[in-house]
């Protein structure tokens, strides 16, 4: 079959054919009409979220998303996860099971929001949502480590009920628009990533970014790894100190890749601290 044809037929589906090579201008935004907004990972401790809201209040920038536990709630008990309130696909029932159990867990303490790395995890999620076993205020959030990476694989994470989610890093400016065409959910986009990743800096590409992907957020990972490798920054047994070192450098650079959105594309506008549709948690 020749491309065209192929191409033609993904249309026909709803699918762009070919990425956006034209780089439009994106005409979804938050709910509040923000382009843009801040996610910053890794805040494994309550005083790592400390220092990060330290940082912000000392530099002045909005943070909007904080991933805490990439290393597993389990590893913290009751009290440590209201403190900090704030595989990679799962093999067979029991395991699961496990995971299922972890997030009733969350839920029960009063957090609103959740990474998931399985499709089948989030159709179940979003099945008990929508039956009213899990709250309608819940969100999940799809990972970098499902890798998807295509208009097609976004399109089917929000028919499963991805309030947001994280292709993989690697994409162009132009394919990330593609996927951004079919979407409408919020995209998260690694503008700084591990070295186990690919270990690069895109802080640049920030003003198309934001132009042509909102409603966008962008998400700040600088190091040796993330969860995977012997060199991973979030696992039990790493420094919390080093954790809360880490936590200012990533606050830090939001600063910087605010400052160039605002000094080459002002029009697009970032949220504000507490914005609406934020999974914000309900002790």
């Amino acid at each position: 079959m020749k491309l065209a044809d192929a191409r033609k037929l993904m249309e026909k589906h709803g699918i762009p054919g070919r990425d956006a090579n034209d780089l439009p201008t994106s005409k979804k935004r938050f709910p509040d009409g923000a382009w843009y907004r801040m996610e910053i990972s890794g805040i494994e401790r309550p005083n790592v979220l400390e220092a990060t809201i330290d940082e912000m209040n000392k530099r002045k920038v909005p943070l909007h998303r904080m991933i805490s536990l990439v290393m597993g709630a389990t590893y913290f008990t009751k009290q440590d996860l209201r403190d900090a309130l704030s595989g990679l696909r799962f093999r067979g029932s029991e395991s699961l099971s496990h995971a299922i159990a972890e997030i009733l867990t969350l839920i029960d303490i009063g957090f609103r929001g959740f990474l998931v790395i399985d499709e089948g995890e989030l159709w179940l999620l979003n099945e008990m949502r929508k039956a009213g076993d899990i709250p309608k205020d819940v969100v999940f959030k799809v990972s970098i480590y499902a890798g998807h990476g295509n208009a097609a694989g976004g399109k089917v994470l929000e028919m499963l009920g991805a309030g947001t989610f994280n292709p993989v890093g690697d994409l162009t400016v132009e394919q990330y628009a593609t996927i951004r065409q079919v979407c409408d959910i919020p995209i998260d986009m690694h503008i700084l990533l591990t070295e186990s990743f690919g270990g690069f800096t895109r802080f640049y590409d920030a003003p198309e970014i934001v132009r042509t992907l909102a409603p966008v957020y962008f998400k700040i990972e600088p190091g040796p790894a993330c969860a995977a490798t012997g060199a991973a920054l979030y696992k039990p047994w790493v420094s919390p100190d080093l954790l809360a070192g880490w936590a200012r450098e990533k606050v830090k650079y939001a600063q910087i890749i605010h400052e160039i959105v605002q000094e080459n594309f002002p029009e697009g506008t970032i949220s504000e601290i507490g914005a609406k549709g934020l999974a914000i948690p309900k002790p």
